[in-house]
């Protein structure tokens, strides 16, 4: 591991979120498309059924489908299955077999953009809604997907901090095709928390018993500071940051097939007990059989390049399950991950930091090759595209690298990796630019699809229509980011 200790590290606390409300909606219209016959990434291994991760074709009325491992029985995971999930979306269908139409990228009528109010970071899809999580405070605010997205009728809020004080501060959401599952972050300002959400899609929104609250802390006093969460299709994973100064590698998993307000239901396991530089995640991914977790930062100033990877169908809290591979061993610039996606086969994991020579490398990995060997890994330097992603969205065909910050302030460029054609080359890759829209739409963290619409979320939220028709990829699992 190179020592980075000489580089400016950069703190997440310093991301500009409390951007301007936009100016006004845009109008959005399917104008220049391509039409393909694809269904996800390169191919390979595809994703798996036991996840139904966003949701299933027909949402009841009162939430999600009841399709999750919560109440259902769902097995665990048995390693790269290739059944899919139950469906697509509610407003689309099913999966589809058929040619897929994604809609022009480049065109500023496909794209449109709302401010409910607040400040957010990161969303999870449930079948019908989309959840918006709260940065700074309890407030999670909702869009029902069949409503008009510029309309505030079609947003409703829900403060979970009126169930319980220390509920705020969240860093994503993942879903189990029932029960939605805040990332636990913060307490209070600069106070690590570890109060897990539970939201009951099928039971009224703003009703207060529809939510259940659980502290970590109870199972294990250092399990606080959360930053992004997984599915497996039992196990929803609470993936461990800490904060910039002081890094953790508690890792938290909760069985749903177990009382989420029951310790029995929890353990945890600490991933620095693999090694000092193991731990400060930002995210993670789920493959079918092996979760992923992103390495941003070991230690105040050395930047983390350990992707660390769970075998589910081991023991979660013996390191015999936990393998790493040390990415500086493929490039040496390839450090400060935030998040990962998922196409059915590769998985990638984005640079953070878009400032200086270094940390432009996203990171791909093969998972049919060998975890250990370098061979079953490559790069691709951004430096080009002047990015600094804060996690992906995967709508079956195309990679979005989600934007944050640059050197020059809050970013709206929105680069795509087209992932059936070569990742290495340039032209794989094309950008577009949310800020031309209004320039209050920039500085995202994070994202979520919905079958046709990609959502990239901030204190504005912005969509793209991507594709025509709706249709969610078979390497769903659910939120991470």
């Amino acid at each position: 591991m190179l020592n980075r200790a000489s580089k400016p590290f950069r703190t997440l606390s310093c991301v500009c979120l409390a951007l301007a409300a936009c100016a006004g909606a845009i109008g959005c219209s399917s104008s220049s498309t391509t039409t393909v016959d694809v269904t996800c990434g390169d191919g390979g291994q595809g994703g798996t059924g036991t996840g139904a991760g966003s949701g299933d074709a027909t949402a009841p009325d009162g939430g999600a489908p009841d399709a999750g491992a919560s109440d259902s029985g769902a097995p665990q995971p048995d390693g790269g299955s290739t059944s899919t999930p139950d469906g697509g979306v509610d407003s689309g269908g099913s999966t589809t077999s058929g040619p897929e139409t994604y809609n022009d990228f480049g065109n500023p009528q496909n794209w449109q953009s709302y401010s409910p109010g607040g400040s957010y970071l990161m969303a999870a899809f449930d079948g019908r809604y989309l959840y918006a999580i709260p940065s700074g405070s309890g407030v999670v605010a909702r869009y029902d997907t069949r409503a008009s997205f510029v309309t505030a009728s079609s947003w409703t809020t829900f403060d979970v901090g009126t169930i319980d004080s220390s509920a705020g501060g969240y860093r994503g959401a993942a879903f189990d095709g029932r029960y939605l599952y805040l990332v636990p972050y913060t307490s209070a300002p600069s106070v690590l928390g570890g109060v897990a959400v539970q939201y009951d899609t099928h039971a009224d929104f703003g009703t207060a018993s529809s939510w259940s609250t659980f502290d970590i802390t109870t199972v294990n006093a250092g399990a606080t500071g959360y930053f992004g969460a997984g599915f497996d299709g039992r196990y929803v994973y609470y993936i461990p940051y800490g904060q910039d100064t002081a890094q953790d590698g508690i890792v938290a998993r909760y069985d749903t097939w177990g009382s989420f307000a029951s310790s029995s239901s929890w353990v945890t396991f600490d991933t620095a007990t693999l090694g000092p530089e193991v731990q400060g995640f930002l995210g993670g991914v789920f493959d079918g059989r092996y979760m992923y977790l992103s390495p941003y930062g070991y230690s105040y100033g050395n930047y983390g390049s350990m992707v660390t990877r769970y075998d589910t169908q081991g023991s979660f809290t013996d390191a015999s399950g936990w393998t790493t591979f040390d990415t500086t061993q493929v490039n040496a610039q390839a450090v400060g991950y935030f998040g990962a996606g998922f196409d059915g086969r590769y998985a990638y994991f984005e640079p953070y930091n878009g400032n200086g020579s270094w940390g432009h490398q996203v990171t791909r990995f093969d998972t049919l090759g060998d975890f250990s060997s370098g061979s079953s890994w490559a790069t691709f330097d951004t430096t080009a595209l002047n990015i600094a992603p804060a996690g992906t969205v995967f709508d079956g065909r195309f990679l979005y690298l989600v934007p944050n910050v640059t050197s020059a302030g809050a970013s709206g460029l929105v680069a795509r990796l087209d992932t059936t054609t070569e990742f290495t080359s340039p032209a794989s890759w094309s950008e577009f630019d949310t800020a031309s829209l209004t320039p209050s739409v920039a500085g995202f963290f994070g994202g979520a699809f919905d079958g046709q619409y990609v959502y990239l979320v901030g204190a504005t939220i912005a969509r793209f229509d991507a594709k025509t028709p709706p249709s969610m990829p078979d390497t769903s699992h659910g939120s991470f980011y």
